[in-house]
């Protein structure tokens, strides 16, 4: 009877054993998956962190871009975007403001050197007018002086 009795004793701690094992398994797998699920979670939403920030970069360095290329074809009516940015494509956009302020005021040089030119000239012409009317006072009156002295002598 006391063999009996240790076997039943026995079997049942080792029933209690297995099924504690089952339960440890089972809530072992349960743990992996649910961690597993976690980690792709944080990959998906780590994906689309990224693709939006990156989204967010190569449009803002697509904008600047065809910025700079208005303003290489001399539009310089166009606005510069990103400016507000405090980050290094806010720099990049200061630094295109900085081109078209200086293009600008290039533009506004050659206007006031070719102004400055056309005045020289004007000048000049104006000069040469009036050194061809001295001249041709000149020649009047030495013409009519002569004509003068040669009747005087020539009667």
């Amino acid at each position: 009877k006391k063999i009996n009795l240790m076997k039943q004793v026995e079997d049942r701690i080792s029933e209690d054993l297995r099924a504690q094992a089952t339960n440890l398994k089972t809530a072992a797998f349960v743990e992996g998956i649910v961690f597993a699920l976690l980690g792709l979670a944080l990959a998906i939403a780590g994906c689309g962190l990224l693709f939006m920030i990156v989204r967010n970069i190569l449009g803002a360095i697509g904008s600047l871009t065809d910025t700079m290329a208005t303003l290489a074809n001399g539009d310089k009516t166009v606005d510069i975007t990103g400016i507000e940015r405090g980050d290094e494509i806010g720099q990049m956009a200061e630094a295109v403001l900085v081109f078209k302020e200086n293009m600008i005021r290039n533009d506004e040089l050659d206007a006031e050197q070719k102004q400055e030119r056309a005045a020289r000239e004007a000048r000049a012409q104006k000069v040469e007018q009036a050194g061809l009317m001295i001249a041709i006072q000149f020649l009047q009156t030495d013409l009519l002086l002569n004509l003068y002295v040669h009747s005087y002598f020539y009667k």
